[in-house]
Formats: structure tokens, sequence, C-alpha cells
């Protein structure tokens, strides 16, 4: 070959690779430009091309169930799950549907339902604005669940569908009893101890001390009690029943020295929970049958447009009004919660201390609502114990007098059961409907309440005494004088923070839904407010004790709703 003939060669092959390139770079420029036009010009051509569903609709509802869902490794595995987007068009203030399909670890449809799902819509601008909403969720009992999703914003947003506990380990959360919790008690002497309960501190340093002189016999008055919830007859002579006169149900069992002389524990005082006694293993083995965990999705995001909406179809709302049952339905925009429906007109501290004025306020309950107390007494400057005190936990935790306003407002433990990690005093125990029937009933107080998060750990059958003992003494108060007046909230349970442990997510939601039933159907002028879809749709770390925004959120509806009685 010439050199003439190779210089030509390399000048073609020079020509036809630049050209090669150039048509490659233009494609790729082509398609980058086709997708974002896609996503911001044209957002119901990219709904109709991204994740939508390849069956119709009516096909969810006749799906045959021909397997048991009870059969092991049949349960719903998250990662084999999927979801897709049912809807064309997608746009604000016009509700929108996903299929929800599940299926179980071998990629088997699912037959039946069950499940325990969250779903919340999540803006994917996240820094300085984070709208979220949660999704109403259909079970079709066939393996199919719908979700409903009304947006109340524009722009890409994140579908995000959770399995928090499976059918079969619900079923297996309901029958399970409560495990062995072992407390070592003293009777007939209190070790010391002069107040209510102690915190974890106060535990490490008595239990030593209990345990030596248990198995030294040095003193006749250690024994060691279980709780049972159950009244029956003492099982041999040196056991006793471990309850509380009048209505107030706390039964266990103790097998207590034979110097107690008595079967009915008078002479208790002094508890420890012993963790080296507990026997858990129905909950672990419930435990490792979990397949729980982020539902896969056709698509990463949607993109709703702003279609038909109008500034002016969210400005005017009604104040809410109190109903037996109060559930928030709205979204989070930034950290200020949206009402749909109502507003709650009771939104600024000002107007919490105008609620408050002259009135009696009791926070009767856990630490959650003890939240709200502390939350209310600092909006006017009033310090207290904080929550991070663990040391000393009294029961009688306040009574504060805010003389600006001639208003009181104090706070009660709903009593046993607590956190197993503190120290009982048995002799000064009580409980809420002892708190409700020591109330003077002059008509100018407030009761919120609630009482959830210390029952999950045991059995369904003493969580409902303990509704019935509370509606027994709300109803002795409204049959006073002035009682019939008074205001009453009680509010469900917030079911963040368990994520390591989602049985008990499962529990608090069962234990909920039993107190709804319980108070509404009383007819005792109780109102339920139910945070569910506010603290589910929150973006926020996973922690019971909920940041201050969320509690003061919590603490205008509660207001607004008692202060329109």
């Amino acid at each position: 070959m010439t050199e003439h003939t190779r210089k030509r060669y390399n000048f073609v092959f020079e020509q036809r690779r630049n050209l090669l390139f150039v048509v490659l770079a233009t494609v790729v420029t082509v398609v980058t430009v086709t997708k974002l036009l896609d996503f911001t010009l044209h957002p119901k051509i990219s709904t109709l091309r991204r994740g939508l569903c390849d069956r119709p609709t009516n096909s969810v509802m006749s799906h045959p169930a021909t397997r048991p869902a009870t059969e092991v490794g049949m349960e719903t595995h998250a990662a084999r799950s999927s979801w897709c987007v049912l809807s064309q068009d997608i746009s604000v203030l016009r509700p929108f549907y996903i299929l929800l399909t599940t299926r179980d670890r071998r990629g088997h449809r699912r037959t039946t339902g069950g499940d325990f799902f969250t779903a919340v819509l999540r803006s994917d601008i996240t820094w300085f604005l984070s709208a979220s909403v949660t999704g109403e969720i259909n079970d079709y009992n066939n393996g199919s669940y719908l979700i409903t999703f009304v947006p109340n914003w524009s722009g890409l947003a994140t579908v995000h569908i959770e399995l928090w506990v499976t059918s079969r380990v619900g079923e297996l959360v309901k029958e399970m009893t409560a495990p062995n919790y072992i407390f070592i008690c003293a009777f007939g002497h209190n070790y010391g101890i002069h107040v209510d309960y102690f915190g974890p501190p106060v535990r490490e340093e008595l239990l030593p001390v209990l345990n030596s002189d248990l198995k030294a016999n040095k003193r006749s008055n250690v024994g060691l009690c279980r709780m049972d919830w159950q009244p029956e007859v003492p099982r041999s002579n040196t056991s006793c029943s471990m309850s509380f006169p009048r209505n107030h149900h706390w039964y266990g069992i103790c097998e207590g020295p034979r110097a107690i002389g008595s079967t009915t524990c008078d002479s208790l005082q002094v508890c420890v929970y012993d963790e080296s006694m507990k026997d858990n293993n129905t909950r672990e083995r419930a435990r490792g049958r979990q397949n729980i965990g982020v539902i896969p999705g056709a698509v990463k995001s949607v993109n709703i447009s702003k279609g038909n909406y109008n500034c002016e179809m969210t400005m005017s709302k009604e104040p809410c009004q109190p109903q037996p049952y109060v559930r928030p339905s709205g979204y989070w925009w930034g950290k200020e919660w949206v009402n749909r429906d109502c507003s709650f007109h009771c939104n600024s501290k000002d107007k919490w201390w105008k609620c408050l004025t002259g009135r009696d306020v009791y926070f009767v309950g856990d630490s959650t609502i003890r939240q709200l107390f502390v939350l209310l007494l600092l909006s006017e400057g009033i310090k207290v114990l904080p929550l991070s005190n663990s040391k000393f936990i009294p029961s009688k935790f306040a009574d504060i007098d805010v003389k600006t306003h001639n208003a009181k407002v104090r706070y009660r433990h709903h009593g046993l059961p607590l956190m197993l990690s503190l120290t009982i005093n048995f002799s000064s125990v009580y409980f809420s409907a002892d708190v409700i029937d020591a109330m003077p009933a002059n008509g100018n107080e407030i009761l919120v309440m609630s009482m959830i998060h210390h029952f999950i750990q045991l059995p369904p059958k003493g969580f409902q005494q303990r509704l019935q003992d509370i509606i027994a003494a709300i109803r002795r108060l409204r049959q006073r004088k002035m009682g019939k007046n008074i205001p009453i909230v009680f509010r469900t349970a917030n079911l963040r923070e368990f994520h390591s442990f989602r049985l008990n997510v499962y529990r608090i939601k069962w234990y909920n839904q039993l107190a709804v039933d319980a108070f509404v159907s009383s007819n005792l002028g109780v109102i339920v407010y139910d945070i569910f879809d506010m603290v589910a749709s929150c973006r926020r770390p996973e922690v019971v004790h909920l940041p201050d925004d969320v509690m003061s959120v919590q603490l205008s509806h509660i207001l607004s709703l008692v202060c329109s009685v």
C-alpha cells in the first residue's frame, strides 16, 4: 500500500468515526430531552409510559382464593410483592389509585388479606419543603389492596408503601399469652422507698439487694410475683392474689414468704422487675416469621400536575366540631399540618390560654401525654421536670397553678403497668379511674387521656378490663351534678419507634381499635382523637416522643375540640 493510499484510508476512517460519534450524541440528547419534557410539560404522557398496571381494575376483586393463608412459608413477603399505578392522570386534589399485589417468599400470588401496611406519598423536594400525606388502604381479602391518595401539591412525589406485620403474625400476636414477667418483691418492708416510681438507676441498686436476700433467706419478707391478669384462687398456702380494691383490676400471683399470713398481698411494698427470669419465646418465634419492609414499585416517583386546582378551593373552612370519633384528614406542609375538611381554631399559644382561662386541666396517661403537659406549661414560660429525667418518675407529677390565666394544669400517670425497668412502690399505686373519681366535678375541668404504650406487653383481657374500669369511672363522673359538662378526650397512641420489633406496632394498632370501639360505644360524650394519619405521614425520626412541632399540632387540635364543647 502506497503512502498516498494509506493517508486517504485514515482520513475516511476518521470521518466515519466522527460521524458515528455525532449520531450517538444526537440520539442521547434526544432521549434525554424527551424524558425531561415528559416530566415537565407532558405529565399525562409520562404517567402513561411509567408504572401503569397491565391489567384492568375489576380483576382485583375477582382473583380467587384457593390456598390457606396459615400455611407455613406462605405469608406475605415484602421484597416479592409489588405495586403499580392505576390512574392515568394524576393532579392536585384529584384521587389517584395504586394497586398493591402481595406475594409469598416463593413469588406466588397471595390469595388472602389481613396484612398491615402503611402508604405515604412524599414530595421529592426535601431541603426547604417536605409535603406528605397518607393513603387510604382498601383490603379486598384476596391478596390485592387498593390504595387511594389525594395529593395537595404539584410536582414529583415518591410513593412509600411498607409492610409492617403479616396477617399470620398478626394472628399469632392476638393469640399470644403474656410472657412470665417476674418481679422480686418485698412484703412489709419498703427498703427506704417512699415515693411511687423510680427509674433504672434505683432498680440497678435495689435488685442485687433483693436477689441476695431472696437467695440467702436473710429476710422473711422477700418473694416473687408474676403478672397473671386472672382473678384466680391462690395456688398454694404461701401465694396471694395481687389485686386492688374497688374495680381497679391488676391481677398477679405472688409466691411470698410464709410470714405474710394473707391471701391479698396487703403487705406488698416494693417490686423490682428481674429481666433474667423473663420467658419471651412466643414473641421471638413470631418475630422470626416476619418478612417485612418496603414494597418495590413499578415507578420511583409520580408527577402531579396542577390540573384544575385553584387556591380558593382550600381557603375557606368551617371550624372543626367535636364528634365521638375525630381522625384529622390532611397532610403535612413543612412543619405545618393542613386539615382538609375543617379548621382547628386553637392554633396558637395565645388561643390555647384563652381557651384554658379559669379551667382545671387533667392530663392522665403515659409519657406521651406528659409531653403535652410539659409543652403547654413551657408555652407560658413555666419549666417542669424534662422527659429525659429517668431517675425519678413520680406518679403525682405536678399540680401547676398558672395564675396569669387563673388556670390549673395537672399530670397523673395511668398507674400499672409501667415500664418494666422501673422500681414500683405498691403501697401508693393508683389508677386512672382513681383520678377520675377524685375530680371535684365543678364543671370547669378538662380531661385528656392516653394509656396504650405500656399495655402492649400484656394480653388484651387486661387492657379491655382497664378500659371498662375507666368507662365506669367516667359514667360515675357524668352522674354528678356538673360532671356531664366536663369535656373528655382520649387520644390514640403513636405507632412509631417500634420499627425494630414490629409486633409491638401491630398490638398498638389493635389496642387503639379496642379503645376506639369501647369509648365510642359507651355514649358518654368522650371524644376519641385518632392521630394515625398525622403520625404515619410526618417526616420525623422513628421515636415515641415526637418533636415539639408535631405535639404542638396535637395540642392545638385537642384544645380546639374541647373549647367548642
